[in-house]
């Protein structure tokens, strides 16, 4: 949770001296890294994109639109159908953290930690009698470590206060979610890597817009009280009794001051009076009032541009509108597609050892299966439409060209199917045989060529 700093609270009476004052530029990264952006400690790295993600709001949302774009998935028993009754039956009520139902609430979790600490983890925990599924947890990855048994890499947990990893008694049914691992390192990295230091320096500009707003609504004062000369015969007596009337007067100004700010917060008006002493006068200023406002807009686009950039996520979908037009090209399609599938890839690894042990302890040992995503829906509407017009006239196109080349006798008939084959115009399982089809093709092609050509002379 973000919790503001306090303001800096500055008063001064004729001395020139300053009140009390409170750290105005911390914030909440800064409660971690010191001064020159190193930590403060050793193992809180976990804490520090955790931080993060709190007090940067661009990045939580990020993380919740890839969790989102992720999508859901099903599990296909390759034709088995009381394996497939039982698996859509357990992806839907299977207990997950004890109070929710559904393995999708699991696995998005794991994905949620597995961007914003690096690594995600699921554990499985069967029954007594290893008959079942009893629930799905998702283990907290800040208490979860590496240690090395026998050479190899292993999970389990890590104990407070401790510094050794205690690895798990049953290994095999935790399962590690990590979408970007690097450098042969079982842990991996987090989607925040690289971010820190960028965050502090966006928390430094929210930090100073909120104490530039709060000048304005509890200004500080600047408070001079100028002693005037005391008409008396003895000069020096003369200005100790004024400096000693105007500290009188400083110091009730300073009390009439504080009394009015405090009725203001309590959203009550008062007015504020004051005598000046003989002689002297009185000047109240606010502290910062004649400081030029530093112009923010172009660094904190460009800081937003970074988070937007690590995310791969399109920045109109963060609802910023930095152009006319902020549609997807085709090539930013592909490339969030792409980044989406590679999440995906990251979370089917502990997919798979869950329905397997799932299946297996319902006595469908060695059914097949496969994982089965929603297709990722990137294009509006009228693109969609598009695109597929494009394309069945594409494949119209190939069809009457190989149907001429095979009239000319220039290839076989075998050879046309296998070219439509690896073009995906024709499926890879024929529910015909090839001289059946080709018959097919060839009277569809020459009907739609004789269907142009009438449609040519009716409107010439």
């Amino acid at each position: 949770m973000i919790i503001p700093a306090g303001r800096q609270a500055a008063s001064s009476a004729g001395s020139g001296g300053l009140g009390p004052q409170t750290k105005a530029w911390e914030t909440p990264l800064e409660e971690i890294f010191g001064v020159d952006g190193a930590l403060k400690a050793n193992g809180v790295r976990g804490r520090v994109f955790r931080v993060l993600r709190e007090s940067v709001p661009i990045l939580d949302v990020g993380v919740n639109k890839i969790k989102r774009l992720v999508g859901t998935f099903s599990i296909d028993c390759d034709g088995n159908t009381r394996a497939q009754e039982f698996v859509d039956d357990f992806l839907r009520t299977v207990l997950v953290n004890d109070l929710n139902f559904g393995m999708h609430n699991v696995v998005t979790q794991a994905i949620d930690s597995g961007l914003e600490q690096g690594n995600g983890f699921v554990e499985l925990v069967p029954t007594a009698l290893e008959n079942g599924v009893d629930r799905l947890l998702n283990a907290n990855s800040e208490r979860v470590g590496f240690a090395k048994v026998d050479g190899r890499w292993v999970l389990g947990s890590i104990q407070r206060g401790a510094v050794r990893v205690k690895p798990f008694d049953r290994p095999e049914f935790v399962y590690q979610v990590a979408p970007d691992k690097r450098n042969g390192q079982p842990s991996g990295t987090s989607l925040f890597y690289g971010l820190p230091f960028v965050g502090n320096v966006f928390q430094r500009i929210i930090k100073t817009i909120d104490n530039q707003l709060q000048k304005v609504g509890d200004p500080s004062f600047f408070l001079v009280v100028e002693p005037g000369n005391f008409p008396i015969n003895n000069p020096i007596e003369g200005m100790k009794k004024s400096y000693e009337i105007a500290g009188q007067v400083s110091d009730k100004l300073k009390a009439s001051t504080k009394a009015l700010m405090q009725k203001r917060r309590m959203g009550k008006m008062t007015d504020l009076h004051t005598v000046a002493p003989p002689g002297g006068t009185v000047k109240i200023s606010t502290l910062g009032a004649d400081a030029d406002v530093m112009p923010l807009e172009v660094p904190m686009r460009t800081i937003l541009e970074m988070f937007a950039a690590k995310t791969e996520i399109p920045p109109a979908f963060f609802g910023f509108s930095w152009s006319t037009s902020e549609r997807m090209t085709t090539e930013q399609r592909k490339m969030l597609a792409k980044s989406i599938t590679g999440y995906r890839t990251a979370t089917e690894p502990a997919i798979d050892r869950i329905i397997w042990y799932a299946l297996n302890f319902a006595g469908y040992a060695g059914t097949k299966f496969k994982i089965v995503w929603d297709e990722i829906g990137l294009q509006d509407a009228v693109e969609t439409a598009k695109a597929r017009l494009y394309n069945s006239q594409a494949a119209n196109k190939e069809i009457a060209s190989a149907v001429w080349l095979l009239d000319c006798g220039l290839v076989s008939a075998a050879e046309v199917v296998e070219d439509l084959q690896r073009k995906k115009i024709l499926p890879a399982k024929l529910s015909m045989n090839t001289n059946e089809m080709i018959e097919d093709l060839r009277r569809r092609a020459y009907a739609r060529f004789a269907a142009k050509n009438a449609h040519n002379l009716l409107t010439e």
